[in-house]
């Protein structure tokens, strides 16, 4: 491949993290512009995280939350806006099961999650210069509370670790977006399912028993310095041209890229 042709300006940590798990799926991506649908449990995601920001952003100057009713109004409303315009790989799952599983997560939230919640700044879209004239790195901060700590709110089939929290780029690049924010909580509802006894001895059990989970972390100006050159480098190695595949990860895999198709066209990963 010849360097790219295509000027890459403005960086997020969604692409910097497809970048370091593939190059070549961020090559498909980024590059060549080939998007994929996305999967259900991304649409239910993305829909409850409308539905959340909704009740939050009215919060800042009510003070206080909307009934679940009405957030699950409002998930509604998102949901049949959203599934009619996107194309949406439903992977052998049900919509109507996937719709209901959210608005039991979304429950979860309303009772156990947002009274805890401050917010003072909503779906915030922030970025700054890394370097003159060449990049720019940007995010969109969820919510930022009354004691200037950065929330991030996710869905998740699994807990994040503390050692995971104290990893992750994503708290890395918005705390250096936001200097004066000092720690980064990831809020998530978790959606376990439950077990097999379970569903045998209470048949009529939800198909989803979710709960919270909230970690948090905080980076040093070392480890924050540490992160600014790793993105330096990662732009650096975009601009190369060079975009191999990472065959010898899980993701590599049908179930994990959405690229699959287009990339064992051209690879051999087996």
């Amino acid at each position: 491949m010849q360097p790219t042709k295509k000027k890459i300006t403005r960086l997020s940590n969604t692409q910097m993290g497809m970048y370091l798990r593939c190059p070549h799926q961020w090559y498909l991506r980024y590059v060549q512009g080939i998007k994929i649908p996305p999967a259900g449990a991304m649409m239910q995601g993305r829909v409850y995280h409308e539905a959340v920001a909704d009740n939050l952003k009215q919060k800042i100057d009510s003070g206080k939350d909307v009934s679940y009713d009405e957030m699950a109004d409002r998930f509604n409303h998102h949901w049949k806006k959203d599934v009619v315009v996107d194309e949406v790989n439903w992977e052998g799952a049900k919509p109507s099961d996937l719709r209901n599983e959210g608005l039991i997560i979304l429950k979860c939230f309303a009772e156990e999650v947002s009274p805890k919640i401050k917010p003072k700044v909503v779906e915030e879209s922030i970025s700054k210069i890394l370097i003159p004239g060449e990049l720019e790195v940007m995010g969109i901060i969820d919510i930022i509370d009354n004691k200037d700590r950065i929330i991030d709110h996710k869905l998740s089939a699994r807990e994040k670790s503390q050692t995971d929290a104290d990893k992750d780029t994503q708290a890395s690049l918005y705390l250096w977006l936001h200097p004066e924010c000092k720690n980064f909580v990831f809020h998530q509802i978790i959606k376990k399912r439950p077990t097999k006894s379970t569903l045998i001895k209470e048949p009529n059990t939800p198909s989803i028993i979710p709960y919270k989970n909230f970690v948090v972390t905080k980076r040093s100006p070392q480890q924050l310095e540490r992160y600014i050159q790793m993105v330096k480098d990662t732009n650096a190695l975009m601009k190369t041209g060079v975009f191999p595949p990472r065959c010898d990860s899980f993701w590599c895999s049908e179930k994990w890229c959405g690229y699959w198709s287009i990339c064992k066209a051209r690879y051999s990963v087996r």
